[in-house]
């Protein structure tokens, strides 16, 4: 249970911060190719894009698995104090 949840909220996380990256990637490669740099062009890319949404899902799904990963803890912690005094 501690990898999966280790795994899991390192994954969210990634996942988190790479879709607003590639979002910006991409706005940025079309004001290339546009030629010209206007601010609104390039904020309207990045905010009306679905990457932010990447973000949304990542971030709840991360406080889930973090929750899940310091109650794996603890609850091995219990088990290793009780099979060791026992």
């Amino acid at each position: 249970m501690i990898w999966i949840s280790a795994i899991s909220l390192a994954l969210s996380v990634c996942i988190g911060i790479a879709a607003p990256v590639l979002g910006m990637i991409r706005a940025f490669g079309k004001l290339k190719t546009a030629g010209a740099a206007n601010p609104e062009q390039l904020a309207g890319d990045i905010f009306r894009g679905l990457y932010l949404y990447g973000s949304l899902i990542a971030v709840p799904f991360a406080l889930i698995t973090l929750v899940l990963f310091i109650i794996s803890i603890i609850r091995h912690r219990k088990f290793s104090n009780t099979y060791q005094a026992g």
